[in-house]
């Protein structure tokens, strides 16, 4: 368990630095293109993964163990809210219509992060883990319905929520 916790320490540097990109680029719901754009990129220099946009910007990765198990789902939301942010921090959204005030940001680099770790991981892996990059969740029933609607929840047995 230990080694796990300094793999996970040593990914702190860059989920923070995941985090202020999706702070500095907010997008709001069902407008998320670039976010989700940023996220796939990501996904695909993991390796290990499969990558699925099956709606305009939601984004579903999937992490295949090397035995069979239960489908686990974790599912973090990536728009941000139609505010404009008043601070001078160095990563303050450039979009002055949109900002991450509720933790959407941190959500999306932590599944991120997530993401990295078990697909690095994917032969001590049993089952499959499934993230859910959910666009539209500041306007329901938004993007949780419209992937449920494009099977997105099919076969998974759990699902968590960041």
């Amino acid at each position: 368990m230990s080694k796990l916790i300094n793999e996970v320490k040593q990914m702190h540097p860059q989920i923070i630095k995941w985090r202020r990109h999706f702070h500095q680029n907010a997008e709001l719901s069902f407008q998320e293109y670039q976010t989700s754009d940023f996220i796939e990129q990501q996904l695909k220099s993991f390796g290990n993964i499969e990558i699925l946009r099956p709606t305009k910007t939601g984004v579903v990765a999937k992490i295949y163990g090397k035995v069979e198990g239960p489908t686990i789902a974790l599912r973090a939301d990536i728009d941000a809210l139609p505010m404009t942010e008043t601070n001078d921090l160095p990563f303050v959204s450039v979009n002055r219509q949109a900002m991450h005030s509720c933790g959407h940001d941190g959500h999306t680099a932590i599944l991120l992060g997530i993401a990295r770790l078990f697909s690095e991981k994917t032969e001590q892996l049993n089952g499959t883990i499934v993230c859910i990059f959910q666009h539209a969740e500041e306007l329901p029933p938004g993007g949780a319905a419209e992937l449920v609607k494009a099977g997105v929840m099919e076969g998974v047995d759990e699902i968590y929520g960041l």
